[in-house]
């Protein structure tokens, strides 16, 4: 049986109050779904004195998504209600799937975006889409908040830019242009509760069917997020759709990865899982715009 190791309780009903908490409790982690969380504590990955649960926070639930303003997450919106939003799908599509991918329909329930990006597992779901949509982050503590790109929170294997006594607030998704395109794909060993052996998201700005710019960004292939430098550069200036092209941009992502071997998949197999998800993904966006 695991046993977890004692701590104090906390339920603010008030940003101010969590961040006070935060301020004055030594070792204290935040909880809101609780999905990573509660696995850390019973496998006593983390031993924190005090956890906070921000669920009972109105501010931390609320969601707006306005024309030509893009959309605002409160920190408690769970993964299910991006998944299902009729708002999120129509405009960051991307995002959306990626979130309805995340662990099973009872995680999803469970578990927030905030706490998809807080975790920082490297091979999370959210992240890379978020990327690719310009997402940014508003991080508040005590007296203070500050505003970072979703691309530069997550730093390694867990880890990423909190401060002590920081929390994630909002997560802003700015307004997408009408001809850019996003998708985001993945593989992995079973269709929900599996850990991604690799994912992918691509964004193309067209102008008609040429990529004016290109952004790719992978995951499950190193200890945070790889943004390619490679893609883009094959991408700018051609065809979507180009067959010589998409061949070219699987080679160019498969040679910026460098993974590792685990009970997942060995390293090889991750790196033709990349080539195959760049094909896959520019074909698939190429067949949407016709």
């Amino acid at each position: 049986m695991n046993i977890l190791t004692p701590f104090e309780y906390f339920r603010p009903t008030t940003v101010d109050e969590a961040l006070e908490l935060l301020a004055t409790k030594e070792n204290a982690k935040i909880i809101a779904g609780g999905s990573d969380l509660m696995i850390q504590l019973k496998e006593k990955m983390i031993h924190p004195s005090n956890v906070i649960d921000i669920t009972h926070i109105p501010e931390l639930q609320e969601f707006k998504c306005e024309e030509g303003k893009g959309a605002v997450l409160g920190a408690c919106v769970t993964d299910a209600f991006c998944e299902f939003s009729e708002e999120l799908k129509a405009k960051f599509p991307a995002f959306s799937y990626a979130a309805g991918e995340i662990g099973g329909p009872q995680v999803r329930e469970m578990g927030t975006i905030a706490g998809n990006l807080a975790n920082s597992g490297p091979s999370a779901e959210t992240p890379s889409s978020l990327i690719c949509y310009d997402a940014q982050l508003v991080l508040a503590k005590k007296g203070s908040e500050r505003t970072v790109d979703v691309k530069d929170f997550i730093t390694g294997n867990r880890r990423n830019i909190l401060e002590e006594g920081e929390m994630i607030k909002q997560i802003i998704i700015p307004e997408p242009d009408p001809n850019t395109k996003v998708k985001y794909s993945y593989v992995a060993m079973r269709r929900m509760m599996e850990i991604d052996i690799a994912n992918m998201c691509i964004r193309v700005d067209l102008d008609g069917d040429t990529i004016k710019d290109a952004r790719c960004v992978m995951g499950s292939v190193a200890i945070k997020p790889l943004i390619s430098e490679k893609v883009p550069e094959v991408l700018r200036g051609t065809k979507l759709g180009d067959e010589e092209v998409i061949l070219k941009a699987a080679e160019a992502a498969q040679s910026e990865v460098h993974p590792i071997t685990d009970v997942r998949a060995t390293a090889q197999y991750r790196v033709d899982v990349i080539g195959a998800l760049v094909r896959r993904i520019l074909r698939e966006l190429a067949a949407e715009n016709k």
